[in-house]
């Protein structure tokens, strides 16, 4: 039996920065889809301290191949935006087919 997945969207940027003059470079948005992603959904919670009400979803995902995915690198997941949020590990199958890829930690988080 094969994993078929679902489509994710890795969204990076380039550029950036400032010239020589100080003033601010353009930053170019790039949104990568990779197919094949399985999605699983770790946890929910509550945020509340004296100024914010709000909640988190902590979730990973696993991607078929390597990806470099940077911390707080930006991840849309069937339509929701997460933000990546500890380094990506690269990942073994625990069922014997030596196949692997990317596991990539997510949480998303509204006040």
């Amino acid at each position: 039996m094969a994993v078929v997945g679902e489509t994710i969207v890795l969204v990076t940027r380039e550029g950036g920065g400032y010239d020589r003059y100080g003033d601010p470079l353009p930053v170019k948005v790039v949104n990568v889809e990779i197919d094949g992603a399985v999605f699983i959904p770790e946890g929910t919670g509550t945020i509340k301290d004296g100024v914010t009400n709000g909640e988190y979803q902590q979730a990973s995902v696993l991607l078929p191949g390597f990806e470099e995915v940077e911390v707080d690198a930006e991840v849309i997941v069937r339509g929701e935006h997460f933000r990546v949020e500890r380094p990506s590990v690269d990942h073994r199958s625990a069922f014997g087919t030596n196949r692997g890829g990317t596991e990539i930690f997510l949480k998303r988080a509204t006040a």
